[in-house]
């Protein structure tokens, strides 16, 4: 595994260590707004890149996902300029 994927992996595992336990939208986005910058951005671009490939390894990284409709949480990541 490169380093990168390394990285990303790791921050995948952070990210889902504060986001498992969230079921509610503006609680959901809240969390990702008070994540460092770098969780952030991994955060917005593996929902990004999952909504235009459909990539399946992404949805086993991400299990916080489970619950939302991620083409409204892309949409809410564009109304917060995080992109």
């Amino acid at each position: 595994m490169s380093t990168r994927n390394l990285v990303r992996s790791s921050r995948r595992l952070e990210i889902n260590h504060i986001l498992c336990r969230i079921c509610n939208f503006e609680t959901l986005l809240e969390a990702i707004d008070k994540m460092p910058p770098h969780l952030r951005a991994t955060c917005v671009l593996d929902v990004e890149e999952y909504l235009q490939t459909g990539c399946l390894e992404l949805l086993a990284y991400n299990g916080w996902w489970n619950g939302f409709e991620l083409s409204s949480l892309y949409d809410a990541f564009k109304k917060r300029v995080w992109l």
